[in-house]
């Protein structure tokens, strides 16, 4: 389990009228910056930017862009949790035209591999005094509260997510895919919002925009074995005030032709069952790459 002792204590004016040290406090409005508290509504964020790789001693090294779309409903229980239900959905694209590719030169192999794209239908996950999230048959808490801070009509929130599970991956079967025996996932949020927002009590939802970074272990997809490194995401994100309408025209458009279904939010009975990730749906969908020729 995660502790970040003081690390999330959020820095108030003095005459701020949200306790939001308080964590009930903070998950309610946490919710209206992720989401939105009616339950009736599905909110979607968008995010966009590139993958590098960071491997000692070595600058970091473009690979990939990516863009994708997030879409979320949040339904406040009886004692004050939160039930998130999420699906996401990203596509990799060459980084210099940005347009969608299925197959990439890795350049840190030398080697021609097919991409497989982020199609995650069921993300997931109780909010509560303890965020609590199940990821690979794994349940993966991490304490509330988000941090928040203020500069004036400015305020930021910042969430984040650190994990470090055995992989699922089986050695013998999977030798170029397999990245070692622990995959390590962080995933930090930044959302900035205007205050005023934030204190308009008649809002569900708050507008805002930000940031989504990930720094992990090689994707399987990307064949890159034990080879010592990590991945790093870095993306721009927005809550999109329009819902679908303000998605970017190329990535709704190959959205709504191959995976319209990754347009709306999953259904209450998906409750308690296996959320899905990258990881596992790589296992479910592909075959092991075959050694290459000597």
């Amino acid at each position: 389990m995660m502790t970040l002792k003081g690390f999330n204590d959020s820095r108030l004016p003095a005459d701020f009228p949200i306790n939001l040290n308080d964590p009930q406090t903070n998950l309610t409005q946490f919710s209206r910056l992720m989401g939105s508290t009616n339950p009736e509504v599905e909110t979607y964020g968008y995010y966009g930017g590139h993958l590098f790789a960071s491997i000692d001693g070595k600058k970091m090294i473009p690979l990939l862009g990516i863009e994708g779309v997030g879409v979320s409903r949040l339904e406040t229980q009886p004692n004050g949790e939160v039930k998130a239900f999420h699906r996401e959905i990203g596509y990799y694209s060459d980084i210099r035209t940005g347009k969608y590719i299925d197959s990439w030169h890795n350049p840190l192999i030398d080697d021609t591999i097919e991409i497989y794209h982020i199609k995650n239908m069921q993300v997931n996950a109780k909010l509560a005094a303890i965020n609590e999230m199940e990821f690979d048959g794994h349940m993966i808490k991490v304490p509330f509260p988000s941090k928040w801070d203020f500069m004036g009509a400015t305020g930021v929130n910042n969430f984040e997510l650190h994990m470090e599970l055995p992989t699922i991956l089986d050695q013998a079967k999977w030798p170029r895919e397999y990245p070692g025996p622990t995959t390590k996932i962080s995933e930090m949020f930044m959302r900035q919002f205007d205050t005023a927002d934030l204190l308009n009590p008649k809002l569900d939802s708050i507008p805002n925009m930000g940031s989504w970074s990930r720094v992990s272990t090689w994707f399987p997809w990307m064949l890159m074995g034990e080879i010592p490194g990590e991945i790093v995401f870095r993306t721009h994100s927005l809550k999109l005030r329009n819902g679908i309408d303000d998605i970017p025209k190329q990535l709704r458009d190959k959205i709504e032709k191959e995976d319209p279904e990754n347009l709306v939010a999953p259904l209450a009975s998906s409750w308690g069952k296996p959320n899905e990730s990258s990881f596992t749906n790589f296992l479910r969908d592909r075959q092991p790459a075959p050694m290459p020729k000597k």
